[in-house]
């Protein structure tokens, strides 16, 4: 088992994800909040610049926590990945005496 993932120099890959989802969250509710706001505020004009602003703030905010995400689980690969690599660095040169 171990032999396998020592061999493999991209064994710890990350796979691209198809979207940055707390980003379309974040910007859609953001829009909703900020019409609402911008709506009991100024009406009609008011609902209109809240929604742009809303949606501008809570996408930023989306993509800032997408961001942290992704570091989060590329840092978590790579120190699995070098934890493997000491593992498997235990096993190479020790050979077993069968009996």
């Amino acid at each position: 088992m171990c032999a396998g993932a020592c061999r493999s120099p991209n064994h710890a890959r990350l796979r691209s994800h198809a979207g940055e989802q707390k980003t379309t969250i974040g910007a859609g509710t953001g829009a909703v909040v900020g019409a609402g706001l911008g709506y009991a505020i100024g009406g009609g004009r008011g609902a209109a610049i809240g929604a742009v602003v809303g949606g501008l703030a809570g996408g930023v905010i989306g993509h800032y926590m997408d961001k942290q995400e992704r570091e989060f689980k590329q840092a978590l690969a790579e120190s699995q990945a070098r934890e493997q690599q000491q593992s498997c660095r235990g096993f190479r040169g020790k050979r077993t005496r069968l009996s």
